[in-house]
């Protein structure tokens, strides 16, 4: 888990202009590819740490909301994944009918309700 104690902005951002300095007093072919890759990661890691940055004070703020709140919280994250997909739909619906017309031809079987909850020891009171 991110911890943002472990990695710092000003910390990553000092490796980065060591390296960034370091290609610069260098004038090479190399130095100009290790001040643009250090430039990039530098951007990178201003991005990642920021996002994480937010993450982490969501969930420390989260963490101090009542029960009642991170269940409703919890509730609403899990329905904004859960957005319909026509394709996923058409393709469950292909399996369910492909399911009933082959056991309507014997190519399936079945058992029985009970059977089931015995076999994986569901209690159905």
């Amino acid at each position: 888990m991110y911890n943002p104690e472990l990695y710092s902005l000003p910390q990553t951002a000092d490796s980065l202009r060591f390296g960034y300095s370091l290609a610069e007093s260098k004038k090479t072919a190399v130095s100009v590819c290790s001040l643009l890759y250090c430039d990039i990661l530098y951007n990178l890691f201003k991005i990642i740490i920021n996002d994480m940055s937010k993450t982490h004070k969501l969930l420390k703020e989260a963490l101090v909301l009542s029960i009642q709140e991170k269940s409703e919280l919890i509730d609403q994250l899990i329905k904004s994944l859960d957005k319909p997909d026509n394709e996923i739909d058409e393709l469950w619906k292909k399996e369910a009918e492909n399911r009933i017309d082959a056991y309507d031809e014997g190519e399936l079987s079945s058992v029985s309700v009970q059977e089931v909850f015995t076999k994986y020891k569901i209690d159905p009171r």
